[in-house]
């Protein structure tokens, strides 16, 4: 659907919602709801599948409240205190069955170091007795590190792209409340050394590309919506993946992410 095809539309209710009016006709506040219901359709046929689900719940809950008096936030705070209570529940369950099996493992250790001679008793409480001299680290930085300030972005409204020219990575901390942030860390310059970026979103999404040859460790976390963090997708509420590889911290050349969203999408993936 084009955007002129979406304003006509638009344009089309709001008509007929007048026509019926003049006839005297009790439309039973419908405008609304379909305004909101075909700007969901016009975002999901732009695959922008967060924004329309807004749009959509939107119409639904101004649908409901006027056709059954439905209060759908309550109705949907509910459906939430119930899985949230249900799932820690199921959590508590879960963290018994855990610290019993610990305490039977603590059982077992204590069994066999009953057994144990009193020639290894005197080895252990020498070990933990030896004292290791301190070596003082802060004399092999020699004082040469180079400061240099963050880049700090903060958008609104609108989108964000490091994706079509060349830039030198820092630190960078970006901020956007509704819209799409988008890096390509193929195009970037970096350092040597760990590079952080951290990227927070309201509504919307977060799309990171990453060159294979590249060290990457991912700490994301979404309260609604969907993760895809290279081969691993997660959707649902309350959503939390870290990666990182084994040969992370012995990389040249690494970039952390730090990635949050409130509702929508996080995507990491290799090129």
């Amino acid at each position: 659907m084009s955007k002129h095809k979406l304003i006509g539309i638009i344009i089309v209710i709001i008509g007929i919602w007048m026509l019926l009016n003049v006839l005297r006709f009790a439309t039973g506040g419908l405008v609304a709801p379909l305004i909101f219901f075909f700007l969901g359709y016009y975002f999901y046929q732009n695959k922008r599948k967060v924004i329309a689900a807004v749009f959509f719940i939107i119409s639904g809950s101004i649908l409901l409240d006027q056709l059954f008096q439905v209060n759908f936030v309550g109705l949907l705070l509910a459906i939430l205190c119930f899985y949230y209570g249900w799932k820690l529940v199921r959590g508590s369950k879960k963290r018994s069955i855990k610290e019993r099996e610990k305490r039977l493992a603590a059982l077992k250790g204590e069994e066999k170091l009953r057994y144990a001679t009193t020639k290894e008793e005197n080895d252990i409480e020498e070990l933990f007795n030896t004292t290791v001299p301190l070596v003082d680290l802060s004399s092999s930085h020699g004082g040469d590190d180079i400061g240099y300030e963050p880049i700090i972005r903060k958008n609104f409204l609108g989108d964000i792209h490091y994706m079509d020219k060349q830039f030198e990575l820092r630190d960078v901390t970006i901020w956007s409340g509704l819209g799409t942030v988008k890096m390509d860390l193929s195009k970037a310059i970096i350092p040597e050394g760990e590079s952080i970026i951290v990227i927070q979103g309201v509504i919307g999404e977060i799309n990171v590309y990453v060159p294979d040859d590249l060290a990457v460790a991912v700490q994301a976390s979404s309260l609604a919506g969907e993760m895809t963090i290279f081969h691993e997708k997660h959707s649902g509420i309350n959503q939390q993946i870290n990666h990182a590889p084994m040969s992370y911290k012995q990389s040249k050349r690494r970039v952390k992410l730090v990635l949050s969203m409130v509702l929508g999408e996080v995507t990491v993936r290799k090129i």
